[in-house]
């Protein structure tokens, strides 16, 4: 890495809908890729997984670790967040292009 390549600050979101052995099972492979897979990138610093377990994504009230996370980007502390599917975002159109926009807003550095 160059001295002048800027270094983000990186976080995962991983969220399963259910508790059923089949979701839990991805849930904890979604914590163990991604920790891995940010942990493996020189260029970026990890600020940490936000995970959700048993959670349905079509409200985002009741999802703590991913309003964790919403706050950190809008405080500009991530620069970066990954998941592994736009799906365990949230659910509905509105929702999204709710947060779309607000992320747009924040302007990440």
């Amino acid at each position: 890495m160059s001295k002048t390549e800027k270094i983000l600050r990186v976080a995962a979101y991983c969220r399963v809908s259910t508790n059923e052995k089949e979701q839990l099972s991805s849930y904890e492979n979604q914590i163990a890729y991604y920790t891995d897979y940010i942990a493996s990138n020189p260029s970026w610093h990890m600020v940490g997984i936000f995970a959700d377990k048993g959670l349905s994504g079509t409200q985002t009230k009741n999802r703590t670790s991913f309003n964790k996370m919403i706050k950190l980007c809008k405080k500009a502390i991530l620069t970066l967040s990954s998941s592994k599917a736009s799906a365990v975002l949230p659910e509905t159109q509105s929702t999204a292009f709710s947060m779309s926009a607000s992320l747009k807003a924040w302007a990440f550095p």
